[in-house]
């Protein structure tokens, strides 16, 4: 008998204890690992830099002689280039051009950029990135627009006119809906 109550009292008490550690460790324990993609390395975020500065020089090679006259074609019409700016450039080869707006020390600037392109270049429109230090860049932006918050994308029509500004952080299918709502 003395057995049995034994076994009666601490059956219970042991699957208690047993459950209290399972709630204890549930809720006092280690949050399970997200899907955050990790940050972007210095070291990355400078060759993005690199890579978004560089200007690519054209190779001249050797031109051959060719036998005949080659016909000439009329040229589409661009749209005349009224100021020097690279906004204008990008504008009369595109019809909308994405810009995007950075800080170079800013490690989320690099990861928020190469979005930035991969909607553009999905939409099919042009892209150029402004630095916010560089009060010649950014001034001509910063006086006919309101343009206030890094990283930022400011999607262009022709004319320039702002088709949209999205403030902060915005994924490539964001850029790219927005470029393609400006054509529309």
């Amino acid at each position: 008998m003395r057995s049995q109550l034994r076994m009666r009292v601490l059956l219970p008490v042991a699957v208690l204890a047993l459950l209290g550690l399972g709630v204890g460790a549930f809720a006092f324990g280690k949050p399970p690992s997200t899907s955050t993609p990790p940050l972007v390395s210095a070291d990355a975020l400078r060759q993005h830099r690199k890579q978004t500065l560089h200007h690519v020089k054209k190779h001249q090679t050797k031109h051959e002689r060719t036998r005949g006259h080659a016909k000439h074609h009329k040229a589409k019409p661009k749209p005349k280039v009224v100021g020097g700016n690279p906004l204008s450039q990008q504008l009369a080869d595109h019809p909308v051009v994405v810009v995007f707006l950075y800080t170079p020390d800013a490690v989320l600037d690099g990861l928020a950029s190469a979005e930035a392109r991969a909607g553009a270049e999905a939409a099919g429109a042009g892209f150029m990135t402004v630095d916010v230090l560089d009060e010649r860049a950014v001034s001509a932006l910063a006086i006919d627009f309101d343009v206030r918050v890094t990283p930022g994308v400011v999607v262009f029509t022709r004319g320039p006119k702002v088709a949209t500004q999205i403030d902060g952080y915005a994924d490539r299918a964001t850029v790219a809906q927005a470029a393609q709502n400006a054509v529309a």
